[in-house]
């Protein structure tokens, strides 16, 4: 969203349409939606998670001067743009945490969040953070203070900021305002007294088992107060992760009581079967 927007190979009225497979590459990349999403523009896109609207912008960040689709032009555009949102970076916990990794392969498939990124859930957060405060990148803790005794404050682990992205205001929107489609489309959210922004996301690991469920989120929207990033491995659909963070957000907001979130038994209401998004 991003790259294309700021790049110009994009704006809020261009239109793609989905027919469920994108097939101006090599080997063509299928919408998790079969049958195809129809014509999107770039919130849309974002709200449906959309393969092949994502496929096409990346396809035209890699057209080259002379007209030519050029796989590595792609992808530099790609990477040097998951950089300036610190996706390169660790995310600042006092534990052990693995590197991340943007793609260095595949522009096409990378656009969609495969090819070879390689992130953990709190490099995660710390991206969805950035996206909550508009470009505000900071470095996360797992501390919030230390105190003596007598509750005097020895050491403050206040956020620190990494850097800031900057790009228009109009990216921004378009950002807050599909990642507000997603929330709105979500049935299990319909009921919440708060307005949430948020991602969904499935990871395909393996084709012998079940994909990775993602949802990064924030709120309240029009004035986050709360970040997070929700991973559930091998959790078949993002489905079950946004249920995850509906409880986060109902806790913290003191939306319904503890003792109605922690049962003591799992809930009834996951999804089992695949999806992709």
């Amino acid at each position: 969203t991003t790259a294309g927007l700021e790049e110009g190979v994009i704006n809020n009225d261009t239109l793609y349409t989905c027919t469920g497979t994108f097939d101006l590459i090599e080997t063509p990349l299928n919408c998790w939606y079969k049958s195809g999403h129809g014509v999107l523009n770039i919130v849309g896109g974002i709200e449906n998670s959309c393969n092949v609207f994502f496929s096409n912008v990346a396809y035209e960040l890699g057209i080259n001067e002379e007209g030519n689709w050029s796989d590595s032009l792609s992808l530099s555009k790609l990477q040097s743009y998951a950089k300036m949102y610190d996706m390169d970076k660790n995310s600042g916990i006092e534990i052990p945490e693995a590197s991340p990794g943007i793609s260095d392969q595949y522009a096409v498939p990378s656009s969609i969040g495969q090819g070879t990124h390689s992130f953990t859930t709190t490099q995660l957060a710390r991206y969805v953070t950035t996206l909550a405060h508009s470009g505000t990148s900071y470095s996360i803790s797992l501390l919030d203070q230390v105190t003596d005794s007598d509750g005097k404050v020895i050491q403050d682990y206040s956020p620190s900021i990494e850097s800031h992205v900057s790009i228009s205001n109009n990216t921004w929107n378009v950002i807050h305002q599909g990642m507000r489609a997603v929330i709105e489309s979500k049935y299990e959210y319909t009921d919440m007294p708060i307005a949430v922004a948020g991602k969904t996301g499935t990871a395909q690991e393996s084709k012998s088992r079940p994909s990775h469920a993602l949802f990064v989120s924030y709120a309240p929207y029009e004035d986050p107060e709360i970040a997070l990033a929700v991973r559930i491995g091998n959790g078949y659909s993002s489905t079950n992760a946004t249920l995850v963070g509906k409880d986060i957000y109902q806790y913290y907001f003191n939306i319904v009581d503890e003792s109605q979130l922690i049962t003591g038994s799992a809930r009834t209401d996951y999804v089992s079967s695949a999806q992709v998004d």
